[in-house]
């Protein structure tokens, strides 16, 4: 489990990130990001749509894995950051390491993740 601090849980804090924040999107997933302009850590929100499964025991599987590997990073993770991972259909077929390889190299790139 995230650590409170670390947790985006409000309705209007998700809608202010995917209306103002930058995407970046790769085929398995994607993240939007928004600077908040403190230096309070960075929050996370995870979403994962009924479209790409209907079930909520898978939704809720896929939402502790995410959660897992951003609890791993959390210490490497830039400060003063909202964000948030959108789950797609092609994250399914992936195992957890390969989940836990594409989040830490799409947070590389995007220079929230300090090089290991």
């Amino acid at each position: 489990m995230l650590p409170k601090i670390h947790r985006l849980t409000k309705e209007e804090d998700f809608k202010r990130v995917i209306n103002k924040g930058r995407s970046f999107f790769i085929k398995e997933f994607g993240i939007k990001i928004l600077p908040t302009g403190s230096a309070q850590p960075t929050r996370i929100g995870i979403i994962v749509p009924k479209k790409i499964t209907r079930t909520i025991v898978r939704r809720n599987r896929v939402k502790r894995q995410v959660r897992n590997i951003f609890l791993g990073l959390i210490d490497n993770l830039a400060s003063g950051f909202d964000l948030i991972f959108f789950a797609r259909a092609d994250f399914l077929k992936l195992e957890f390491v390969e989940m836990n390889q594409k989040i830490s190299d799409v947070l590389k790139k995007m220079r929230l993740l300090k090089l290991l």
